[in-house]
């Protein structure tokens, strides 16, 4: 994304440096320095910024969002242990 459109997308969107940094879990400064095209976003924060936007735009509720990213954490955890157990089981049976 190229300064001048996260610059613009941030204004439209009725944020202040501080709050798009807020919602990124950056430094305001970092904000800034993408604006003026010091640095670019990372990949995860490029991705983080285009979903945050739609989420922005569609009018989600922030917590609705923070409810659903939890929610994919437990399941992914819950498939992390069911697959370590099937994992140990088929160990055992190939003894």
């Amino acid at each position: 994304m190229l300064p001048e459109q996260i610059r613009q997308k941030r204004i439209a969107l009725n944020l202040t440096q501080a709050e798009l940094a807020e919602r990124f879990d950056v430094k305001t400064n970092t904000v800034a320095r993408w604006e003026r095209g010091e640095v670019s976003p990372k990949a995860k924060g490029m991705l983080q910024l285009a979903f945050q936007s739609l989420e922005i735009e569609k009018g989600l509720n922030t917590s609705k969002v923070l409810e659903l990213r939890d929610n994919l954490k437990n399941k992914v955890n819950r498939l992390r242990v069911k697959h370590r157990k099937n994992k140990s089981e088929w160990k055992n049976l190939n003894k």
